[in-house]
């Protein structure tokens, strides 16, 4: 049959499934199927459909208009995501596909036309032009007569089987009150997810309404779905998603559906994947794909181009599969119970990639449901303190679970006597002024008094308007301390002031600070604090920090401090070798050296220069010095005199620091350094002195003279 169409061709006839019908009217039908599968690989993709060329036995469209409409209601405006994933073809990954295909599924054994078909049946998503464009795309794919046989398929299929989901009425539905915010909080809170911030709620948003009306994000009204950073927002939600918050989402899509009078529909429907099995498509199924090693990428928190390399995927399989299968969340890490002793403030440190830490809420709801709360709190008549000694979990966070879940509180406790005064009544101003202000006394000592707590104490302060202060008292009875030296009493009022005692009297024999924390295996920062509370508290300085050439030493105040704590060393908590019996006498660097001739000529220079002049490296900082002032930078001068640039600063630094001050302020990029007051004085003083300060090289390091070339000729 192809020779005799080829033959009809090469004679310029045109050559169409419907040319034969005049001379083969009565033509048996399995001549004209000859027929057109003879044609079929000259017709377009759109004619290619509509005949069938690639089923079994293709023919002359045989659909009407009324089954076409019926075909439409069963189908998604977007196709199903596993079609699509399964017939995208590598090279061609287009937004439209899923559109396209909706529409090329109309297109199969039927001659209804595209605009009618797509503008009335599929919501008006895509144009003639695209639709057409796409499939012109999947008939460049290898695969496209494996494509035919699906699209084939299914519309067989569709034609003989009823469908649980009406999409024309889905596509219909007014989704204004989709997902409210309140909804979005109580969802995140119920699945122990992080509600993120106001983003994330739209992006869930755009989710819920592509899985119940399969219609694209953007035909959802109020949305900046035009903004690059949403649509990669919407295109990575599957990543964020736990079984948990999927299926609370999907509690959410059935109440909204109940709400729109669809309550006998299934949330979600597909067509049986046996109807791909056996053919030739783009893309592989993605059941074969290990769900594992996927959840374990994505929790690991690597970024999907990884994980497309690590697995060999795309990303339409990826977004299906942890839609479908989400992977599960991280493990609940209950936090370990808090430290004896006072609370310090930390930082946050951020958890690992794709692990986030779960907040207190999140780990009390996931230990404590609403059944097992309820058997505490209200038929045992448990209190929030004694289920949070049990459970390990805050008190804080018990209390507004049992609020979420709806649970009555226990009635007020009396907590006096009938007739005894209360808090109002001993608490009057007058009284507790007299206590807290006149007498010193603590909120906690006036709590234990009365019988209540410190807070509250604090309240009525705060009540009564009167002003806070730090009322100091001996907080370790335990110490054995009966006589307290005069020097000490301000630094052994509390557990703070002693640590920090401790801290003075353990660094107090170090060379400097830094020796004494490397040693003792603290932190700088906490020692520099402590001593820093301890001088303010103790009203002057202990320690001279180290210079130079001098290193750390007590004050005056600090031997006192010292002289009085050494006898209360085993009380104090502090070994005896820690606290010093005498200042520590360590060997000084030893001054350079001044010969006669050397003190002669300092006696002639000016003041301001003795400091640098006093040793011959100073002189020769010092004429390096005068020699570089006269470039626009030290880099330039370097170069003039072929040093290195490092060895130049670094002699100017040590200049300075000769000095006690800046000479130069360095020029940055395009900008020439210039003199401070103190390198403009220098300058000043050592010009008139230049030829006395020795050569700029020295004799180790001065330039050897040229050696001579003798003309052996």
């Amino acid at each position: 049959m192809r020779l005799l169409l080829d033959a009809a061709a090469e004679r310029g006839k045109f050559i169409s499934p419907t040319v034969s019908r005049p001379w083969a009217r009565y033509a048996s039908p399995w001549l004209q199927t000859v027929h057109v599968a003879a044609v079929g690989p000259t017709l377009r993709s759109v004619d290619q459909l509509r005949y069938r060329s690639a089923a079994a036995r293709p023919g002359s469209p045989s659909a009407n208009l009324e089954m076409v409409a019926r075909r439409a209601v069963k189908t998604p405006a977007v196709l199903w995501p596993r079609w699509v994933a399964r017939l995208d073809p590598p090279a061609q990954v287009r937004k439209h596909l899923g559109p396209a295909l909706s529409a090329a599924l109309m297109l199969v054994d039927s001659r209804a036309e595209l605009t009618p078909v797509i503008a009335q049946h599929l919501g008006g998503l895509i144009d003639q032009p695209i639709t057409t464009h796409a499939l012109q795309a999947l008939r460049d794919a290898p695969q496209w007569n494996g494509i035919q046989v699906a699209l084939i398929r299914l519309a067989e299929y569709l034609d003989a089987h009823e469908v649980p989901i009406d999409y024309a009425r889905r596509r219909r539905l007014d989704y204004a009150e989709l997902l409210s915010e309140d909804d979005w909080e109580t969802t995140c809170a119920r699945a122990q997810q992080s509600p993120g911030n106001g983003g994330r709620y739209h992006v869930a948003r755009c989710f819920l309404f592509e899985r119940i009306s399969s219609l694209p994000a953007h035909q959802l009204s109020e949305l900046p779905y035009h903004s690059a950073s949403f649509r990669n927002a919407c295109n990575r939600f599957p990543y964020l998603l736990t079984p948990e918050l999927l299926a609370e989402l999907d509690q959410v899509a059935a109440v909204f559906l109940t709400r729109q009078g669809i309550a006998e529909e299934l949330l979600t429907w597909e067509p049986p994947p046996e109807l791909l099995a056996g053919l030739d498509l783009p893309r592989a199924d993605p059941e074969r794909l290990d769900l594992d090693d996927l959840h374990c990428q994505v929790r690991a928190g690597h970024a999907p181009l990884h994980i497309a390399r690590a697995l060999n995927t795309d990303v339409r399989t990826r977004r299906f599969l942890l839609t479908e299968y989400p992977a599960p969340g991280p493990p609940a890490t209950r936090r370990p119970p808090p430290r004896p002793g006072p609370r310090r403030r930390r930082r946050p440190r951020n958890g690992r990639p794709g692990q986030p830490t779960l907040t207190g809420m999140q780990i009390a709801r996931r230990e404590l449901p609403r059944d097992v709360l309820e058997q505490f709190y209200v038929h045992q008549h448990t209190t929030f303190v004694a289920i949070a000694e049990q459970t390990g979990l805050d008190r804080k966070h018990i209390a507004r679970l049992a609020d979420e879940y709806g649970l009555p509180r226990h009635g007020t406790r009396p907590r006096r006597a009938e007739g005894t005064p209360g808090p109002a009544e001993l608490l009057n101003r007058d009284w507790l002024h007299t206590q807290y202000v006149d007498r010193h006394q603590s909120f906690k000592d006036i709590g234990q008094d009365l019988g209540v707590t410190p807070g509250t104490v604090a309240r009525w302060a705060r009540s009564h308007h009167i002003p806070q202060q730090s009322n100091r008292h001996l907080s370790r009875p335990d110490l054995g301390i009966e006589d307290i030296p005069a020097v000490l009493q301000p630094a052994l009022g509390n557990n703070y002031q002693l640590r920090r005692l401790r801290t003075f009297l353990q660094v107090a024999g170090y060379r400097s600070l830094s020796d004494a924390c490397a040693a003792l295996g603290v932190s700088s920062h906490s020692v520099t604090t402590h001593l820093a509370r301890l001088e303010e508290d103790m009203g002057g300085p202990l320690l001279v920090r180290t210079l130079r050439s001098r290193p750390m030493e007590p004050t005056e105040l600090g031997h006192k401090v010292l002289n009085a704590a050494r006898p209360l060393s085993d009380q104090l908590g502090v070994p005896t070798t820690a606290v010093p019996t005498k200042p520590i006498r360590h060997p000084r660097r030893r001054r350079p050296r001044t010969t006669a001739a050397a003190a002669t000529r300092l006696a002639h220079l000016p003041a301001l220069l003795r400091p640098a002049a006093g040793t011959y490296g100073g002189r020769r900082r010092l004429r390096r010095f005068l020699e570089a002032v006269q470039y626009p930078n030290l880099a330039a001068f370097a170069r003039a005199e072929g040093l290195d640039p490092s060895t130049v600063t670094l002699q100017i630094s040590r200049l300075e620091r000769d000095f006690d001050g800046r000479l130069l302020d360095r020029g940055g990029q395009g900008h020439a350094m210039r003199l401070t007051a103190l390198g403009k004085g220098v300058v000043a003083a050592a010009q008139p002195y230049s030829d006395q300060l020795g050569d700029l090289h020295g004799p180790r390091h001065r330039p050897k003279p040229p050696q001579q070339l003798i003309d052996v000729t």
